[in-house]
């Protein structure tokens, strides 16, 4: 079960000339749907499009976006493919393809359609890197995720999202003084994330400095009191202190906060076991 989503690149409308004023109306009207996220009539109103002029880009690369956008994306992808066809060396059908391909966890084709777009485009790479670095880490390959979060801090050092996401790998890796002090500093800066003192707290778990430990998930509980992890990471502090009364009153409130349904079994487990 994933922990993190792959953050879509936003990619904006574009404009055509087509060949008859029908086609530019729909077209047009497709559009505002798209702004006002009525997806279902933006997809009717592509295709309406699309059954005049076929061999337009932006209607083929916008109705792909446009089942993206409402989770088709085994529908998204023959369209996203003649959008590349039509205009093989536009970045954006490359990047929108590669995402429906990573949500249908197709992460080797994803990823070369990113590695694609990333050589086709210029400037302002750090999205593109982050989103490979996404990419690898859903697919459990994390050196490689870090190389590319570490490209995507090339670009655009203080991307706050990209510094959380490599923590998160960091800890993964049982690399805690590395995720202890990318979470201190990222906390000093940007003081309103909760995750980020869950985590935090976790890594404090995991070198056995409980008190620290506390102290941080508490404070993640007070920003955000219905996070199923904090409560679940809480429950760990306690067990940890041989107070079983406090980890598996802890252990329910992740559960009343659906924590399996969201994340899985496994994560729990362990305070499972002690509160049998």
């Amino acid at each position: 079960m994933r922990k993190l989503f792959i953050i879509l690149l936003t990619l904006l409308p574009l404009f055509i000339c087509g060949q008859s004023d029908k086609t530019e109306s729909l077209f047009d009207k497709a559009l505002k749907y798209g702004d006002e996220g009525n997806y279902d009539a933006a997809i009717k109103t592509y295709q309406k499009a699309i059954e005049i002029e076929p061999n337009i880009y932006a209607l083929q690369l916008n109705l792909g976006i446009s089942y993206i956008e409402i989770a088709e994306y085994e529908k998204a992808i023959p369209h996203l493919t003649k959008a590349v066809k039509l205009a093989p060396n536009d970045y954006k059908a490359y990047v929108s393809r590669g995402n429906a391909y990573a949500r249908l966890d197709l992460f080797n084709v994803a990823i070369a359609d990113q590695m694609v777009a990333l050589r086709l485009k210029t400037g302002n790479l750090d999205t593109l890197n982050f989103n490979i670095g996404n990419m690898y880490r859903d697919w459990g390959k994390f050196d490689s995720s870090i190389v590319y979060y570490n490209k995507a801090l090339e670009e655009n050092p203080n991307a706050v999202q990209t510094r959380t996401n490599l923590a998160f790998l960091y800890i993964k890796q049982s690399r805690f003084d590395l995720a202890e002090n990318q979470l201190i500093t990222l906390i000093k800066e940007v003081p309103e994330m909760p995750n980020n003192y869950n985590n935090l707290g976790f890594v404090y778990i995991q070198l056995n400095q409980l008190d620290l430990a506390e102290k941080y998930i508490l404070e993640s509980l007070k920003l955000d009191p219905k996070n199923s992890w904090g409560y679940r990471n809480l429950g760990l502090v306690y067990k940890g202190r041989n107070d079983e009364k406090k980890a598996c009153k802890n252990l329910q409130k992740a559960l009343d906060l659906e924590f399996i349904k969201f994340w899985g079994h496994e994560e729990l487990d362990e305070l499972i076991n002690y509160c049998k």
